[in-house]
């Protein structure tokens, strides 16, 4: 995301998309009331063209719309933002709706922009800054490819062993393997990108090493990480257990979330630490008690969402929206979509 142009003190922004995260982060930010201007296409009405519907030219047209609707979808290239037009040229019609996706400037007037919501437009400008990683899951049984964006795991392709056998019995079954996977992975591949490749036993340093030796990835692009499992749940076990230490990973920001919502759960089952729940959470702030509120992105889209992070702020407790798009946050989603980790036990 790139802000063109900004005022927070009055709510007015400029804004290019750049990258398909910045829609998640729109998405956060943008509600029922805010305004919103965009170049778009647009059919002209005349009386002639009530006649002749088909003939309606599609012309170039700077609109706003008073903002009704948001949808979102994640994982894909568009945010539809709906609404009443409230500027443009004449015979427009009454509503539109703006398909937002990278590449797209917007003009956005938001006067009652909250602290949390500015420092989100700050957070996707900052992260569009650094190249989104891709990961590797490779176990006996197949190999998944995934992209680590902001808000959770997009899975680009899995290439899965023949079956009644396991992945590379044989020379000639590990050289097709290696096909396959290297041209999945260059589709997506760029020089800097960095390429995580995690899985039980040595599958994991095999393909590291055969994609340096190819020249598939460059050396510096690959960090291999363990885990005790395959999939999702294994490329979450090594990123939250193996990467804690590792600068790339500490600034995924589904990474931080799944290791916070983790730490949270642990707290919860040992019955100390931790609390959810919208009236506990409540209750745990306004005693002072709360160090970290965790409150899932639809939460956090309501009104007590605003309310809570107000009194976290008076508070002095730190504060993090969970996104939807990863495991994490639909465990929290699950509690009420609303957590604490606590300074001190409450009874």
């Amino acid at each position: 995301m790139r802000l063109l142009s900004s005022d927070p003190d009055k709510g007015e922004f400029k804004i290019r998309i750049t990258d398909e995260d910045d829609l998640w982060y729109l998405y956060q930010v943008i509600g029922r009331g805010c305004v919103v201007g965009a170049q778009t296409f647009r059919k002209l009405e005349s009386r002639e063209d009530h006649v002749r519907p088909d003939n309606q030219p599609r012309v170039r047209v700077f609109l706003r719309i008073e903002v009704e609707t948001v949808e979102f979808h994640p994982f894909t290239q568009a945010l539809r933002i709906s609404g009443r037009i409230v500027e443009g040229p004449p015979d427009m019609g009454g509503h539109h709706t703006f398909n937002i996706e990278p590449g797209s400037t917007l003009e956005l007037n938001h006067p009652g922009m909250s602290t949390e919501e500015f420092a989100l437009l700050e957070e996707a400008v900052s992260s569009s800054r650094v190249p989104k990683s891709l990961a590797l899951v490779v176990d006996d049984e197949s190999a998944q490819l995934f992209k680590l964006r902001e808000y959770g795991l997009e899975p680009l392709g899995t290439i899965r062993a023949e079956p009644g056998g396991k992945m590379y019995p044989s020379a000639e079954k590990w050289e097709h393997f290696m096909k396959e996977l290297s041209e999945t992975l260059l589709h997506f591949y760029k020089k800097g990108i960095p390429v995580i490749i995690t899985g039980p036993g040595f599958f994991k340093e095999k393909v590291g090493r055969a994609l340096r030796e190819e020249g598939h990835a460059q050396s510096d692009d690959i960090l291999i990480l363990s885990s005790s499992s395959g999939g999702i749940s294994g490329l979450k076990e090594a990123l939250i257990s193996g990467g804690g230490s590792n600068d790339l990973i500490s600034r995924m920001r589904f990474a931080r979330e799944s290791s916070m919502v983790d730490k949270l759960m642990m707290c919860i089952g040992k019955g100390k630490g931790g609390t959810y729940g919208l009236k506990e959470v409540r209750r745990a702030l306004e005693m002072g008690a709360v160090d970290t509120l965790l409150i899932t992105e639809s939460v956090f889209r309501k009104d007590v969402g605003k309310e809570l992070l107000r009194i976290s702020e008076r508070m002095g407790s730190t504060h993090h929206i969970i996104s939807l798009s990863h495991e994490g946050g639909k465990m929290l989603d699950k509690l009420g979509g609303v957590g604490a980790l606590l300074r001190y036990d409450l009874h």
